[in-house]
């Protein structure tokens, strides 16, 4: 199981591929969003994001996963260029707990490398972005 970000927003964003030889964090848009992911994230365009061992996994800040802070640096730098273009939601949660009610926080972006994504293990985390 997988710990899995969705990103929504009400502007096209732009996609970041994985590159298995030179692996950092990824952004794919999900194009038709099945309906359980468009219950969680209402924005028009959703987004997957993925660090470098292309789930969400390595954004935890843990013994197993050691790049977890330079993973949500990348993605702090991302997710600042995106508040500018308007309201934001993040929804972490690991894979199938989408569906669940989640603890909600409004942070700038820059705030999210600070987070400790553990707890997700117990209840989905939805963030507000706002810009810095």
């Amino acid at each position: 199981m997988c710990l899995t970000m969705y990103l929504g927003t009400d502007e096209p964003q732009s996609v970041i591929s994985w590159d298995r030889k030179r692996p950092g964090l990824n952004v794919s848009q999900i194009g038709r969003v099945p309906k359980w992911l468009r219950q969680a994230i209402p924005q028009r365009f959703v987004y997957q994001i993925g660090a470098e061992t292309g789930c969400g996994c390595g954004f935890l800040h843990d013994d197993d996963e050691p790049g977890g802070h330079a993973a949500m640096a990348s993605l702090a730098t991302y997710l600042s260029r995106v508040a500018t273009s308007g309201a934001v939601e993040l929804l972490i949660c690991w894979m199938g707990d989408e569906a669940k009610g989640a603890d909600t926080l409004s942070i700038s972006p820059v705030e999210i490398e600070d987070l400790d994504l553990g707890s997700t293990w117990d209840r989905p985390l939805r963030l507000s972005l706002c810009a810095n």
